[in-house]
């Protein structure tokens, strides 16, 4: 249900990023080409009209495509998830004003499609969760890997509170990243209290996270 939920986001995403995107674009062509064609006796007032528009229109278009990315970044196919989550990380510090640090320790070249997008969810949801409740000026988030698996740490300093009032607060959020790691065969861990901050670790087996090795010819 998870993977078909995906393929159902991508598929959202790209028609709002390709058609009703490229619609928006050739509507401003258009409004700069009509400003060209207006009577001259109308010169002094047209510009700041059009020019509105085209300020209008400017905003619908990073509207779409903030949309289209949370329903699913074309980069997390593109470019793999290490480039979706800088993405990620730079768009919720710049609409947030939330201090974000990102390391990334992990060779993400070789893993499942279904493993990427999983673990993309949880940072965002984690991100989410800061937005609403935390009240923090700064987030970290590790990812690393050893031999046996893979690590993922997301810290904020923001109020803080018990585990069990953020788990009823947040439920919902708290609920969906734990199954998304269950479905990993991983562990999640969340650790906090009033006034020190909120605290998540995954932990996911290499088993879940790799491709297959292609058997050699």
């Amino acid at each position: 249900m998870q993977a078909a939920r995906e393929d159902e986001q991508r598929r959202i995403a790209r028609e709002l990023h390709d058609d009703l995107g490229q619609q928006l674009t050739a509507l401003k062509m258009g409004v700069a080409a009509l400003e060209q064609q207006i009577m001259p006796g109308a010169v002094q007032t047209v510009p700041g009209a059009t020019n509105a528009l085209q300020r209008q229109i400017d905003n619908m278009l990073a509207s779409l495509r903030r949309i289209a990315a949370n329903l699913r970044p074309p980069m997390l196919d593109d470019l793999g998830l290490g480039a979706a989550l800088e993405w990620l990380a730079d768009d919720f510090a710049q609409r947030f004003h939330v201090k974000v640090t990102l390391r990334l320790a992990v060779d993400d070249s070789a893993m499942t499609p279904f493993a990427s997008a999983t673990i993309y969810r949880i940072v965002q949801e984690s991100l989410t969760n800061v937005a609403r409740h935390a009240q923090a000026s700064e987030v970290t988030i590790d990812m690393s890997n050893d031999v046996h698996g893979w690590s993922l740490n997301i810290e904020d300093n923001g109020r803080g509170a018990l585990v069990e009032e953020a788990s009823a607060r947040g439920s919902l959020g708290l609920l969906g990243m734990r199954e998304r790691v269950r479905q990993l065969g991983g562990t999640l861990t969340i650790d906090s209290a009033p006034g020190t901050g909120f605290r998540i670790a995954a932990r996911i087996p290499l088993s879940a996270i790799r491709l297959a090795a292609t058997p050699p010819d």
